[in-house]
């Protein structure tokens, strides 16, 4: 919706009036594993507050341009989340994906023409991985496929 901007944290705020005021327009979306929260524990990384060393939080937002209601999130630590009613309910789809747990969804794009068509990405440089991962959905999430 035009002038409707969106922020996450591990939940996803919405504002319609130019960031003057927010609503909080969902539950948790992350894993919410305390073993990813200890950043003070997490071996010399220093705290700044950019919130870079955080994580179990969103990460892409992506609000569908032709499907009103529909929004996407993915999450540092796995999770790609999607709404259908702008915000009421979830529908957390990463288990549809095929992935292993703990991955960083880097991307979450709504397509332009389709709305029950999404990409996102996933990124596992953490785990030493370098290859790419691009997954693209035509049913809202129920079903991905690896591109």
């Amino acid at each position: 919706m035009k002038g409707t901007i969106y922020i996450g944290a591990q939940y996803l705020f919405r504002s319609r009036d130019q960031g003057v005021t927010w609503d909080r327009i969902s539950p948790d979306l992350t894993t919410n594993d305390p073993n990813r929260q200890r950043q003070e524990q997490s071996g010399g990384i220093t705290v700044d507050n950019s919130s870079a060393e955080m994580n179990t939080t969103i990460y892409t937002i992506s609000e569908s341009p032709i499907d009103r209601g529909t929004i996407w999130v993915g999450t540092d630590d796995g999770n790609v989340q999607v709404t259908r009613d702008g915000g009421r309910a979830w529908a957390n789809v990463t288990q549809a994906m095929g992935m292993g747990p703990g991955n960083w969804i880097s991307s979450v794009e709504s397509s332009r023409f389709n709305g029950g068509t999404a990409y996102a990405t996933n990124d596992r440089h953490m785990f030493g991985d370098m290859q790419p991962y691009l997954y693209r959905t035509t049913d809202y999430g129920r079903s991905w496929q690896r591109l």
